[in-house]
């Protein structure tokens, strides 16, 4: 199997646990933020929790909708099962999001992104998503640990 296919799968699981339902700012988080970035804070977290909700609801069409079509082709129907029964069916079951950290980061080229980290808590095993949202705001990185 590619390694590439297997990192968008566990991008993919990252954004399943961020969308848990709760509000941004229910979720014990910290931030960092340089001056010279454009992104809302409160709306990257949000879409961050709402792509691993719908990954951890196996809801795929969705989370191609909140994707860049770079992402989103990427990800295959086979590459999000494997993701579903390799990563995050051994975590047990999905608790809740115990925090999220927040910071804006840029690739070698300069191009500024946003980055949620998102601490999940299952019955099995803990998992950390992160995601990665481009300039419009469309979730272009996905990963779990």
């Amino acid at each position: 199997m590619k390694t590439k296919p297997i990192l968008y799968l566990l991008l993919v699981l990252l954004l399943i646990t961020a969308c848990s339902g709760k509000k941004p700012g229910k979720v014990e988080g910290d931030s960092t933020k340089s001056s010279d970035f454009v992104f809302e804070e409160e709306k990257s977290i949000e879409l961050a929790e709402r792509g691993v909700l719908h990954m951890i609801k196996a809801e795929y069409d969705d989370f191609r909708k909140v994707s860049t079509d770079k992402l989103s082709e990427a990800l295959s129907e086979e590459v999000l099962k494997e993701v579903e029964t390799k990563v995050l069916n051994p975590s047990g079951e999905f608790e809740e999001l115990v925090k999220h950290k927040y910071s804006e980061i840029k690739d070698k080229d300069g191009n500024k992104y946003a980055q949620v980290l998102v601490h999940a808590k299952y019955t099995k095993a803990d998992r950390v998503f992160t995601v990665v949202i481009d300039t419009d705001y469309k979730i272009s990185g996905f990963f779990v640990k």
